[in-house]
């Protein structure tokens, strides 16, 4: 979604999933700048799919399956262009590739300073885009850089620099505003700030990821044995709203297979629909998964404490970076 926010296309959370399930076009007014939104998405699952991190990979290849939305129209030359604009920014950050455990720092101000020499991903005049509904509190910048094909490549650049041991996209880190040369100390603190929002953003995301499993092991344990209920319940807890097409090739099962794992989800209150083009949009129920463990129950996390200390300790260690920023 980032990505094609950044592409100048203009849609809500609901609209995405809808189009991603083929129920619904992504916008109803077409972007005046920027890649289809089919080509532009098909290219980054193709792009992930060859993660050196094997659980994002495979989670990219399986997702690609599932992928249903509507043909572009006007697409022709658009697959190459894409791939022109993933092939320029894998450059850039190959260029950033230095000795292991250079900081992290240095490492991040000059891959902003191959940004800013690169003839396609440097800063142009900004214009925006006041004509879609939904960009009216966020105007788009028709004129902003693709950095979201940098942000796809850079978590390798880390990896092999020995910041990350998975190679995450780091989706937030670059800003327009952090590349200009005009103010270097205030484009610094941006640089750190965006940091900070990146990490922060991933550790929600992780929380929430260990909390939704913690759920789903209490509530479902029982259920594993007979039932492959507790598979579909992490998938719309981990994508988001599917139809039940995308489950049955997710999952190889028939369509009646899944209407009776939807229906035991649903008589748990663990699950929700909501009808679009005449199909139907599954999703994580808003309110059924929102229980509070009573004082002195403790919950179970499906993570191992080794994975969970890696976290913690990779978190500290990027915490500890910040504030070494922070203090020069």
């Amino acid at each position: 979604m980032a990505a094609l926010r950044q592409d100048g296309h203009a849609f809500n959370e609901v609209r995405f999933h809808a189009w991603f399930a083929g129920l619904a076009t992504l916008s109803d007014a077409p972007p005046r700048t920027g890649h289809p939104p089919r080509v532009l998405c098909e290219a980054i699952l193709t792009e992930v799919a060859h993660s050196s991190w094997d659980a994002l990979a495979g989670t990219a290849i399986a997702m690609a399956t599932a992928f249903l939305a509507p043909q572009d129209l006007n697409s022709q030359g658009a697959h190459a262009h894409v791939l022109d604009v993933i092939n320029d920014a894998r450059l850039v950050v190959a260029d950033d590739e230095r000795e292991r455990r250079e900081p992290l720092f240095i490492s991040l101000a000059k891959l902003h300073g191959h940004i800013r020499r690169s003839v396609r991903f440097a800063p142009q005049q900004r214009g925006f885009r006041r004509d879609i509904p939904y960009a009216k509190q966020s105007p788009i910048d028709q004129n902003a850089p693709p950095l979201w094909a940098i942000e796809l490549h850079y978590g390798e650049c880390l990896r092999a620099l020995g910041w990350l041991r998975p190679a995450l996209p780091l989706l937030g880190l670059l800003r327009v505003d952090a590349l200009s040369e005009d103010e270097p100390e205030l484009a610094r603190i941006k640089r750190a700030d965006a940091l900070r929002e990146t990490v922060h953003s991933m550790h929600q995301k992780f929380v929430e990821a260990v909390r939704l499993s913690a759920f789903e092991r209490g509530r479902l344990s029982d259920r594993r044995r007979s039932s492959r209920a507790p598979a579909v319940f992490e998938l719309l807890a981990g994508f988001g709203p599917m139809r039940s097409a995308q489950i049955e090739v997710l999952l190889k099962a028939t369509r009646l297979g899944v209407r009776g794992m939807v229906a035991m989800l649903e008589s748990e209150n663990l699950v929700e629909r909501r009808t679009i083009a005449g199909s139907h949009l599954y999703s994580v129920s808003t309110t059924g998964h929102k229980a509070v463990p009573k004082a002195g129950e403790t919950i179970g996390v499906a993570f191992s404490t080794d994975a969970l200390n890696d976290f913690d300790a990779s978190i500290a260690h990027l915490d500890t970076l910040l504030g070494w920023s922070e203090d020069e």
